[in-house]
């Protein structure tokens, strides 16, 4: 089959079962409202899967997950997948049917990239998984995908329209998009421990630029849990050795592709200007932290400690007797 051919296949699939996996979506979600940082409820899994049947045929597996407390809400995500077993492996097609105002759009995992991705990532770093889908695995181990702007040896301008990499924690992942489609193929998956020299140095310059992008973007913090996450970005972008060089190097490669017009000296003056004040700001959150513990009245034991992270847990009484 085409790719124009699955895409329409699997729209009339999403227009098909868009209403009831948004009921049970919402019916998930409501369920798991109001839980405190910590909290599980044991009458509900942190997960839940149900599979759905459309008129072609296709046997579409939706999936929900809670991912955590932030900011004081339950956050949770959802997709749906559908396995193609051929001889070479298994591909997945990945949609996310569940959001009604959400624009629909289709990723293909290809057999070869979760091989790739099975290969050089899990079983290099001896990961296991209990489940055999690898392509949901990838996808929550990678939620947060930048795409990278640099163009790889060898490739042309024709390239480029239809091929980008996305950049994740876990390495560069190769996606080849479907002219006039809202498509996405992942090809193949690159780890940072088989990266060629410059590709090596794309994945670290990209890296940096995206904690500083966000230290900048979020130098504001207004809740605890935004100011410990800026705090632990801040100093994992410190403790990079040669840091500053390496975000003056995607700078000027930036400069090539997109700023031509901007002199060396003055990205060199802007580089100084943000590095330092992320090395200022890493300084002003670790003191504002400490200063922040020292106020805290200290527990008297360590069950004061543990009452305190997790309210609720010693409050519990026994039943009454009849």
């Amino acid at each position: 089959m085409t790719p124009e051919e699955i895409y329409a296949i699997a729209y009339q699939d999403f227009l098909e079962i868009r209403v009831s996996a948004g009921i049970a979506y919402e019916r998930f979600k409501k369920s798991r409202r109001g839980l405190k940082p910590g909290i599980r409820r044991m009458i509900y899994a942190d997960v839940e899967e149900r599979k759905i049947k459309t008129k072609s045929h296709n046997v579409w597996t939706l999936y929900f997950k809670n991912i955590g407390t932030f900011n004081g809400s339950t956050k949770t995500t959802e997709m749906a997948y559908l396995p193609l077993h051929r001889e070479v492996g298994t591909d997945y097609f990945i949609m996310y049917p569940c959001n009604l105002d959400r624009k629909f759009g289709l990723e293909y995992f290809t057999a070869h990239f979760l091989q790739r991705y099975k290969e050089r990532y899990l079983d290099y770093n001896g990961i296991t998984i209990n489940r055999g889908n690898i392509a949901l695995d990838f996808l929550l181990a990678n939620m947060h995908r930048e795409k990278v702007q640099y163009l790889p040896k060898g490739w042309e301008a024709e390239d480029l329209k239809e091929k980008f990499f996305f950049h994740t924690d876990q390495g560069l992942s190769l996606v080849k998009k479907t002219p006039g489609l809202n498509m996405r193929t992942f090809v193949t998956f690159l780890d940072q421990e088989n990266l060629s020299r410059y590709k090596a140095q794309i994945y670290e310059e990209e890296t940096v630029f995206h904690l500083v992008n966000f230290a900048v973007q979020h130098m504001e913090p207004t809740t605890e849990e935004e100011f410990l996450k800026l705090k632990a970005v801040c100093a994992k972008l410190v403790s990079i050795p040669n840091g500053e060089q390496i975000f003056k190097r995607k700078m000027h490669r930036m400069r090539e592709i997109m700023f031509a017009d901007v002199s060396l000296k003055e990205v060199n003056e802007i580089v100084e200007g943000v590095w330092e004040g992320c090395l200022d700001m890493h300084r002003a959150l670790q003191e504002a932290w400490s200063e922040e513990l020292r106020s805290r009245p200290k527990p008297k034991s360590f069950l004061d400690f543990s009452n305190s992270k997790i309210p609720g847990l010693f409050d519990l009484k026994p039943p009454k007797e009849s």
